[in-house]
């Protein structure tokens, strides 16, 4: 982006837009379908006879607690990145669109001589999510849809091939899972288990410390070898994080080559080893609590179940003597440290969950759990409303964008597909095709997407359910005919951010025409990120982002 001495951003005069008096309607019932409107532009603004056309872009912001047009910043940005004079004639306004008030910033671009004004809105939907997600509920939310993942992908290997079916372009289609997709979502659902189980082993050492005398309510021998198993957990993560910090550094500072391909690995791998010693960690407490269950409770006969599990406790008791044996000196030390230390790691986990994985939660799972629908609801009214705002714009009976650009970045990719969708139906079958959202818009672009994990986890659980999968998806026409799709979709991803991927699952698997082939995802790798979850976020920092936003302005063809 450039520097601060040569962007110089104006704020501009509020403009307003009254609603067109063909909408307007009396007060419509509660529960009624939106209502696409359109805006007459109140003030006169004059222009240039060469002033360049302008282009609208929508961006929806994703998960987490997103300032006020921060993700506008963040595409503008992006854009002036190479804009060069274009970045010295920047303006801000308020705008209002009958009784919503949306913020707008104003840039020029530049590819190839052709310049343009783009005008970028932001659908900011953060509050409606705050207080509303438990941790239960997000626990409970990643529990199920892994383990109900897998149990698909099972049943599916037991008829010879790893896939789900999914209705799409008139019928049901069947979907290839890779293997290692497979492999991801068993790890993925063994760390959060596992994650469980210490947070489980931390409060029951944490409560037995506490409580002093009533430790043998709990269990000595129980609570001395748990709370080992916690040191060692917190020392792991210490060199964990340590060893992820110090390659972070090195990579850093070298741009995409070999070396910096080799250090990419090493990161992936280091993460890769946390994760597996975490799972290794949550075993180890699974098996102590077994043991002192069957100890306490069981009968003094032993049982199968029993040998195996005193079999499998004394291999762990042995590792867990090996830890508290270097421990041994300072033992008391050693575990107060951690406490605090998990303590800490504990609570910045649980706010994360909540704050990221909680958006997600609230959102993804409102088609399973009544009490986030209407919360659902809720956001896409916002995003329905900035989109109808910018459709809606019209100028002495023009509208005033022609061109007009759609994307999201994260969990915003999925709102911005599902009020893409949500819009050209409202469109075509209540508005005749009026407002012409294909023709106007020549691309969506979708940046850090769980797109295709939604399509696979939480949009397949009902097996059989023909209906319910084919009227599910009238709601997408996207996926219904390639003729109900912008010109292109493209789907940046990154392989160090684990929320995203390539999208797979929005495409006609039999389809041969060659016309409809170019208009299929186009996957794009993003190669600049390179640690893990952070790569989530660096999207708007790297060429191929403002690249093919550029693309969509200028009509690029494919």
């Amino acid at each position: 982006m450039p520097g601060d001495e040569e962007l110089r951003v104006h704020a501009e005069e509020p403009m307003e837009y009254r609603v067109g008096p063909e909408t307007e309607q009396p007060a419509r019932p509660a529960g009624a379908a939106p209502e696409i409107k359109t805006y007459h532009r109140v003030q006169r603004e004059t222009r240039a006879q060469d002033a360049p056309p302008k282009v609208a872009v929508i961006v929806c912001h994703g998960m987490g607690q997103q300032v006020p047009y921060e993700t506008i910043d963040m595409i503008a940005g992006s854009l002036l990145g190479g804009a060069g004079a274009g970045a010295a004639n920047s303006h801000v306004r308020q705008v209002k669109f009958g009784d919503d008030l949306l913020g707008r910033a104003e840039i020029t671009v530049e590819r190839d001589g052709h310049k343009r004004e783009v005008h970028l809105y932001e659908s900011y939907w953060a509050p409606l999510t705050a207080g509303k997600v438990t941790l239960r509920d997000v626990a409970w939310f990643l529990l199920q849809a892994a383990f109900f993942g897998l149990i698909a992908m099972a049943k599916a290997a037991l008829k010879g091939s790893l896939g789900f079916d999914r209705w799409m372009f008139g019928g049901f289609r069947w979907m290839r899972v890779r293997v290692v997709e497979v492999v991801s979502l068993l790890l993925a659902l063994l760390v959060i288990s596992s994650l469980i189980l210490l947070y489980g082993a931390f409060a029951w050492s944490v409560l037995a410390y506490l409580l002093g005398g009533g430790i043998q309510s709990f269990g000595p021998q129980l609570v001395q070898y748990l709370r080992t198993t916690l040191v060692a957990f917190a020392a792991m993560l210490v060199v964990g994080a340590a060893a992820l910090f110090i390659l972070w550094l090195c990579r850093r500072s070298l741009r995409p080559g070999f070396v910096a391909g080799i250090l990419n690995s090493a990161i992936l791998l280091v993460a890769f080893a946390v994760l597996l010693c975490t799972c290794g960690l949550g075993f180890c407490v699974l098996v102590l609590y077994g043991h002192h269950v069957f100890v306490t409770f069981g009968s003094a006969e032993p049982g199968c179940i029993t040998r195996m599990l005193t079999l499998v406790y004394n291999g762990v008791t042995r590792f867990e003597d090996w830890v508290a044996c270097v421990t041994q000196r300072h033992s008391r030390t050693w575990f107060y440290a951690a406490a605090a230390f998990l303590g800490l790691v504990f609570t910045v986990g649980r706010s994360f969950l909540i704050e990221y994985v909680g958006d997600v939660t609230a959102y993804v799972a409102a088609h399973t759990v009544s009490k986030f629908y209407e919360l659902r609801s809720q956001i896409q009214l916002v995003a329905f409303k900035v989109f109808n705002a910018v459709y809606g714009a019209q100028v002495d009976g023009h509208y005033e964008y022609e061109t007009i650009v759609v994307t999201g970045h994260s969990l915003g990719s999925v709102l911005t597909y599902d009020t893409l969708n949500a819009f050209l139906n409202y469109d075509v079958l209540l508005q005749n095709n009026k407002i012409d959202v294909l023709r106007r818009t020549p691309m969506l672009v979708t940046f850090g997407s769980p797109l295709d994990k939604t399509a696979f986890l939480f949009r397949n659980q009902l097996h059989g359910a023909i209906f319910r999968e084919a009227l599910a998806a009238t709601k997408q026409p996207m996926i219904l005919t390639y003729d109900a799709r912008p010109a292109r979709w493209v789907n940046i991803y990154n392989h160090a951010d684990w929320f995203s991927g390539s999208l797979e699952n929005y495409d006609d698997p039999l389809e041969t025409d060659p016309a409809r082939l170019r208009q299929m995802v186009q996957n794009v790798e993003d190669r600049e990120g390179f640690f893990p979850l952070l790569a989530h976020t660096e999207y708007p920092g790297h060429p191929e982002l403002r690249e093919y936003l550029m693309q969509g302005i200028f009509r690029v063809p494919r």
